[in-house]
């Protein structure tokens, strides 16, 4: 597997067995044009664990046993997310 080609640019810790897919598509240069349309940037940590590739196994999806996974949001970020949804801000 090519890791540096399968990893974030916010990545910084280590701990997760595969990047956050939401995050693949935020490139330095789409960070970049976001920050100069004004939009503020919440550093958190998402561990993916290894269960993110386990097959569905029940027929009705509300009976799947989801596994857990670690998320970390530091007081600097709730403080900036409160005070965006607060002030009509975009984060």
């Amino acid at each position: 597997a090519d890791v540096a080609a399968y990893q974030t640019v916010h990545a910084s810790r280590e701990g997760s067995v595969a990047a956050p897919t939401a995050g693949l598509h935020f490139s330095e240069k789409v960070m970049g044009g976001m920050a100069e349309r004004g939009v503020g940037v919440c550093r958190v940590t998402l561990h993916v664990g290894a269960g993110t590739f386990k097959p569905m196994d029940a027929s009705d999806a509300a009976q799947h046993a989801m596994h857990s996974e670690r998320i970390c949001v530091p007081h600097p970020a709730i403080r900036q997310l409160l005070e965006a949804a607060g002030g009509g801000g975009h984060i």
